[in-house]
């Protein structure tokens, strides 16, 4: 689960394209003048972000006008579409070819969304996202599982979607449990009140996080936490690959198992 400028970053650069590091204390108007977008301190350029849009538009266009999709089926589309031009894989390609779910709860707050906008607006397009539906898949996911854990990159909309799947997933089933294991890694402090920052504990508060898990909370970038690790766990792969995983079957409907 992400938000949609990250998967939209991804796929500028699964399409070849790329970001470029720069001061952050660079002239903006400058930039503007020359339709570069800033990003702290990371540059792209505004018209390919814009073909990248298009593209995006385009392809809602070719999908079934007479029905909303998940954003987790859209994903999953988009990822298929994309293999076969990728200049490298990124996450939504990757994520394809290995059969795992993708959700975006904030997808129109994007540059996929206005991909998808500026294509309806041109009378292209009538296509619609079932956010609803990611809420019910993902509780049906908590629901089903033995026991579920979480791992958090920062925060925001993604952070409390994934959270709250234990919260909505109380209407499908008769016990109450909570993610049993959660490992986050943030920059936000908790008394700024936002989710961001959002503790643990406070998160058993509304049920989110079961009363007897094992946490980690890191404080740290998560450009820095992120590499570390994913190389410690490349080291013990071995461990990895015999850890039985649910499978997926996408389509309209998500279905999975979970094996014995």
């Amino acid at each position: 689960t992400s938000t949609g400028a990250n998967f939209f970053h991804d796929i500028h650069e699964t399409l070849g394209r790329f970001h470029f590091q720069c001061s952050p204390e660079i002239d903006d108007v400058l930039l503007q003048k020359n339709l570069i977008d800033r990003m702290y301190d990371t540059l792209a350029d505004e018209e390919e972000f814009r073909e990248a849009d298009a593209m995006i538009g385009q392809f809602a266009a070719t999908l079934d006008q007479s029905r909303p999709y998940t954003t987790r089926e859209f994903l999953n589309l988009l990822g298929k579409e994309l293999s076969g031009r990728a200049k490298e894989d990124g996450i939504v390609t990757a994520a394809y070819k290995a059969g795992v779910p993708l959700y975006c709860p904030a997808v129109g707050d994007s540059s996929i969304g206005i991909g998808i906008a500026e294509n309806r607006f041109l009378g292209k397009n009538r296509f619609t996202f079932d956010v609803v539906g990611d809420v019910l898949e993902t509780a049906r996911l908590a629901a089903e599982s033995p026991e579920t854990g979480v791992i958090y990159f920062g925060g925001g909309t993604p952070k409390n979607f994934v959270n709250q799947t234990e919260v909505t997933a109380t209407f499908m089933r008769a016990s109450h449990h909570g993610h049993k294991y959660a490992l986050q890694v943030v920059t936000d402090a908790p008394h700024w009140g936002g989710l961001s920052g959002c503790t643990f504990a406070e998160s058993q508060s509304w049920g989110k996080i079961a009363h007897d898990a094992s946490v980690v909370d890191v404080h740290c970038d998560s450009t820095i936490a992120m590499p570390l690790l994913v190389t410690a766990l490349s080291e013990d792969t071995a461990l990895i690959r015999k850890r039985k995983k649910p499978v997926f079957e996408m389509g309209q409907e998500l279905r999975f198992a979970f094996p014995e």
